[in-house]
């Protein structure tokens, strides 16, 4: 919550929680403990508007940031119609088009970086 680390001892009471907080989770790498983990923070924006925030350890894949992406600009009935979100997309930063292995260390992403997103897929 605002950065820190929740502990096991932690209650909403001692954490001043209110209805409605929001509370941040992160998934480490087997064996990387909360201290060693390197967050940047970048945002995702598609050719329409829709942008997106997100916090990322710098060595996960950027795999799990583009299917969040896809899944989150869908909207209504596109939910439910649209079996693979991703389709059609491409993600790029710097014109360099991201693969689903990269990391943010291996594209040696900054802190607010801007990562664009480009659609291919032509609706019939």
């Amino acid at each position: 919550i605002d950065g820190k680390r929740i502990l096991d001892s932690d209650t909403p009471e001692t954490l001043e929680l209110h209805n409605q907080d929001k509370i941040d989770a992160q998934q480490f790498q087997d064996g990387q403990t909360y201290e060693e983990a390197d967050y940047i923070h970048v945002q995702v924006e598609d050719q329409n508007g829709f942008s997106q925030k997100f916090k990322l350890v710098r060595t996960s894949k950027m795999q799990r940031l583009m299917n969040n992406f896809a899944r989150l600009r869908l909207t209504g009935q596109d939910k439910i119609r649209i079996k693979n979100p991703r389709q059609g997309l491409r993600f790029y930063i710097n014109e360099k088009e991201i693969e689903d292995d990269d990391t943010p260390a291996s594209l040696d992403l900054h802190n607010f970086e801007s990562i664009s997103v480009q659609s291919t897929f032509i609706w019939s």
